[in-house]
């Protein structure tokens, strides 16, 4: 789901924007049917679920699950952009448990691990541009708004690559149906 946020729209985007480019791309159907099964709410991972649930509702096990999960991503660009991201990332780094976050700065941790994957194209979103400037105190509102994004984003993928083929612009080459994904799957 990340990654299909972060760049799997954003570089066919971006591509269409250079038609004498050719490029080809290569997906495993796996990964098709992952993003299909986002987009249906047929399927939501651990850390959307967590995302999901309001922030005055988290137990103690759950907010320590989102400091452990929540960072866990490029520091330098996904983090450290945000001032505020950053300072949760500190804070966590020094040590300090769930009982040490405020739930205001729980709630800002779920948004910004969510609003860091959206791609640099999709952060033309006005709502979402808006959010990345507001940094911090967040509402469960502006969750919602970003969690319903990516799903938005994510739904887009199949359309644009399937433009992009018909003008012929790209090529599609797929790896057999589970084996690029396979050995990193733990779960």
């Amino acid at each position: 789901r990340m990654h299909g946020v972060k760049d799997y729209y954003d570089l066919p985007y971006l591509l269409k924007s250079y038609p004498k480019i050719k490029q080809t791309f290569n997906f495993a159907p796996s990964l098709m049917i992952q993003i299909d099964e986002y987009v249906s709410g047929k399927v939501k991972d651990r850390v959307q679920i967590l995302s999901e649930k309001p922030a005055s509702a988290l137990s103690k096990a759950e907010k320590q699950e989102i400091l452990n999960q929540f960072f866990i991503c490029n520091l330098d660009n996904l983090i450290k952009p945000s001032p505020r991201y950053f300072e949760l990332y500190q804070k966590y780094s020094s040590g300090a448990d769930a009982d040490k976050f405020s739930t205001q700065e729980m709630l800002d941790l779920q948004v910004w691990y969510n609003l860091s994957w959206i791609g640099e194209v999709s952060k033309q979103d006005k709502k979402i541009s808006e959010l990345i400037q507001l940094d911090r105190n967040f509402s469960e509102s502006d969750k919602k708004y970003i969690l319903d994004y990516h799903l938005q984003v994510l739904g887009k993928i199949s359309d644009i690559m399937n433009e992009l083929k018909n003008s012929g612009q790209i090529e599609i080459s797929c790896s057999p149906e589970y084996h690029p994904i396979l050995p990193i799957l733990i779960d």
